[in-house]
């Protein structure tokens, strides 16, 4: 604060006296000053951050264009371009999540496969008769169904007693047990 003049003094006094109708002793005037004084400041201080706040918000808005526009596809394809980094970040990310999953799933059927084949080497010549083979399903368990040939033999349907002879055509068919109940 600054040091005050007795003229100061005598200044404020006379103010108030005119103001009010009321004379005021020198220590009451020295406590308006410093009033005075700190309302000044805090308005220069108020000032200045409003000041700061103005400079601020000016160079956001200069950072800041907005894309205005009433035509709706091309604010879609400004909207697309300006997140396509998103877009490109999803299709990545699920394209190698499905290229995974394929890679793993193949890889495993592949090791049950080769599995298989390890344990049963003799698994390839019955191929035919695992794909064509009719399975029937009743009370005492799980059966592979083989009809007599009558005109021509089928791999895994049809079988013969000799096969340069045709069977009859009364020739029952056969249930081969593949598991029990």
């Amino acid at each position: 604060m600054e040091s005050i003049s007795k003229d100061e003094i005598k200044r404020i006094q006379g103010y108030y006296l005119q103001k009010y109708g009321e004379s005021i002793d020198p220590t009451t005037a020295m406590l308006l000053n410093e009033v005075q004084e700190i309302k000044k400041s805090s308005l220069v201080e108020r000032d200045m951050t409003l000041e700061k706040i103005n400079n601020d918000i000016e160079s956001i808005k200069d950072l800041y264009k907005p894309f205005l526009t009433n035509q709706s596809k091309i604010a879609f394809l400004y909207g697309l371009g300006k997140f396509a980094w998103t877009w490109v970040a999803a299709i990545a990310l699920l394209l190698g999540v499905l290229l995974h999953h394929t890679r793993e799933s193949t890889t495993s059927e592949y090791r049950q496969a080769s599995s298989v084949l390890d344990r049963y080497p003799n698994v390839v010549a019955f191929e035919h008769l695992i794909k064509n083979g009719r399975v029937v399903e009743n009370k005492r368990g799980l059966f592979l169904e083989i009809k007599p040939a009558t005109t021509k033999l089928l791999l895994g349907n049809t079988y013969v007693q000799d096969p340069d002879r045709a069977m009859n055509k009364e020739a029952s068919k056969i249930l081969i047990p593949l598991s029990f109940k």
